[in-house]
């Protein structure tokens, strides 16, 4: 008995031991399933995640709640931008740098100018309407201010000529920011699938940049397993974690729609220009240019120097011929009348002239009065030494020279150095958009001046004018011109005194140098007078001749039929619209054939 009391109480204790573990067995399944479930469910992780948000304008490094930031492929870039009312401004350097270089600041006359083929559209400073086509068009913001040291241009303004767009966000509270398209793209785009956060940094704890909502579209910038970088549709750029986005596929992003204006079109010849010109340095010089014409083959153009700038108000003084002209009508030849702004250069000052839209006019008006009267076929525009900041006026005003040329129905041409990075401000670029012509002055390698004696028109001189040239303007409107004359040069020896006077940083040429400029048959009758006789050089390829008298050298680098022919060559190379040379006088019958080959 005693042995199955002891077993029965042993039973018993058991059972309350089992009562008592049941319930906590059964909670630690329960909770087991609900932590499961909960995983699965996403039901706990709202404890996981920060609900702080990030400050948006020292994210995106706003200067200001008036400026935009711009972002661009994806990453906030350091530019920004003014807006005004919903519209962005941009400076006007950048605006002529990135979208169109044809906007021109008239400081003196205190307008925004924009040239189209046709005519030149303008807007007043600080005003909201511009003149195009003889009538005042309004616009709901100011189309350019100034701003500090620059002036800001609105780019909706910009716009209308010009192929790009802009999206602007923000505003209200939040940092503007922006993204400009010049063109259509393709981008990878995730739809959100579940409510979560844009965060600045991939992880749960990182501030807060956006909501998102189920159904969004998030750009996909970079895609990783746990959190992949995005950018919202209004320009945030963060991290949203991968398994709530769905799959990847790309969109279309349409180009900006076209900007439409009227098109260029140019005076060109049907065949090749072969052009001479001719100094004519005073009234009687007019006469005689049959005689001068003598034994020319192949000429379409003669250009006489009729045409000068005299003054700072932009006045010109003529010496052009009604029997000229005629003359030349009647051997077949096109009369391109010269205007240049050499011959009272010292007194001229380019930049006074040049930025007053008046002085412009004035200077145009007279020289399409000039055609009329003489019947001319064309203009060739000749200004040298264009100091570098008159350089944009001076093409304002090739610009608006084009439009009148291109009413009256005549060509102009504009006459420019071989391309160095002293010349940059001419703007060779504009020139060739604008004008019919754009003549490469091929000579002058070494010229008068010089303190070296060389080639007046090396080969390799030649090819490079050209083929800089040709970096901004279409070979069919590029004309070569080439030189009717040669340089004697005459080396003296320095003296010691000479030399020990000279500055130790100067480069040392044992020399001093002199040079007469002579017409290709008075240098080839000098060498005769000499006794000697030249030899081919291959690198300049001409004729290259050198003497003594006494202590001092002579040095020639004859332009002759063969040196021509070469740079004839040459130029058929590159596929030209033409030839030109420098000048009539010098001319030889060798010269004439080699024109004639082009």
């Amino acid at each position: 008995m005693d042995s199955e009391r002891i077993a029965n109480r042993r039973r018993r204790r058991r059972r309350r031991k089992l009562q008592r573990l049941i319930p906590a067995a059964i909670a630690i399944v329960l909770i087991a399933v609900i932590a499961t479930v909960g995983w699965k469910t996403g039901l706990f992780e709202s404890f996981l995640y920060t609900s702080e948000e990030a400050d948006l304008f020292s994210y995106f490094g706003a200067i200001g709640d008036d400026y935009a930031v711009i972002v661009e492929d994806g990453e906030i870039t350091t530019r920004q931008m003014k807006v005004i009312d919903g519209v962005m401004y941009q400076d006007l350097d950048s605006v002529k740098e990135e979208y169109n270089d044809r906007f021109y600041l008239d400081v003196n006359d205190n307008a925004l100018l924009y040239t189209t083929a046709v005519e030149v559209i303008s807007a007043p400073i600080g005003g909201n309407s511009y003149t195009s086509q003889g009538k005042s068009e309004q616009l709901p913001y100011v189309i350019c201010m100034p701003e500090k040291d620059t002036y800001l241009v609105a780019l909706d303004y910009v716009r209308k000529y010009a192929d790009f767009t802009y999206d602007l966000y923000g505003g209200t509270g939040e940092p503007y920011r922006a993204s400009i398209r010049t063109g259509a793209k393709t981008i990878p785009v995730a739809t959100v699938t579940k409510e979560q956060a844009v965060r600045i940094s991939p992880d749960k704890k990182a501030k807060i940049l956006k909501q998102m909502q189920e159904g969004d579209k998030l750009t996909v910038l970079e895609e990783d397993t746990e959190w992949t970088k995005v950018q919202t549709q209004d320009l945030i750029i963060g991290y949203y974690e991968t398994r709530f986005l769905g799959e990847t596929e790309n969109e279309t992003v349409q180009a900006p729609e076209p900007h439409t204006e009227p098109a260029f079109t140019y005076m060109t010849k049907d065949g090749p220009v072969r052009l001479v010109w001719d100094m004519v340095t005073n009234e009687t010089a007019n006469s005689g240019l049959k005689d001068r014409l003598a034994g020319q083959e192949g000429l379409t153009v003669v250009s006489p120097t009729w045409f000068f700038v005299c003054d700072n108000d932009g006045n010109i003084e003529s010496i052009a011929s009604e029997k000229y002209v005629e003359t030349a009508h009647g051997m077949g030849l096109e009369v391109w009348g010269l205007v240049e702004n050499i011959t009272y250069n010292n007194d001229l000052k380019m930049y006074d002239i040049l930025s007053y839209s008046s002085k412009r006019r004035h200077l145009i008006d007279q020289l399409m009065q000039y055609a009329a009267d003489y019947d001319l076929d064309g203009i060739n525009l000749d200004f040298e030494t264009i100091p570098t900041e008159a350089g944009e006026c001076y093409a304002q005003f090739v610009r608006e020279l084009s439009i009148a040329c291109r009413s009256a129905q005549i060509v102009l041409s504009v006459d420019n150095y071989v391309p160095t990075g002293s010349t940059e401000h001419y703007n060779r670029a504009q020139q060739g958009l604008f004008a019919d012509y754009l003549i490469i002055m091929g000579y002058d390698e070494h010229y008068s001046g010089s303190e070296e004696s060389g080639s007046v028109a090396s080969i390799n001189f030649v090819i490079e004018g050209i083929t800089k040239t040709l970096e901004d303007v279409p070979a069919e409107r590029v004309i070569n011109a080439v030189p009717f004359y040669t340089r004697v040069w005459i080396e003296t020896p320095k003296t010691q005194a000479e030399i020990e006077a000279e500055e130790a940083n100067d480069a040392f040429i044992p020399y001093t140098l002199e040079v007469r400029t002579l017409g290709m048959t008075d240098a080839l009758d000098l060498l005769k007078e000499v006794g000697t006789e030249a030899r081919w050089d291959e690198e300049t390829a001409q004729n290259y001749a050198e003497w003594q008298k006494g202590e001092r050298t002579y040095k020639v680098w004859l332009e002759d039929g063969d040196s021509l022919s070469a740079k004839v060559q040459t130029m058929h190379n590159f596929h030209l619209a033409g030839i030109a040379a420098w000048q009539l006088s010098y001319a030889t019958p060798e010269a004439w054939a080699a024109i004639a080959q082009f």
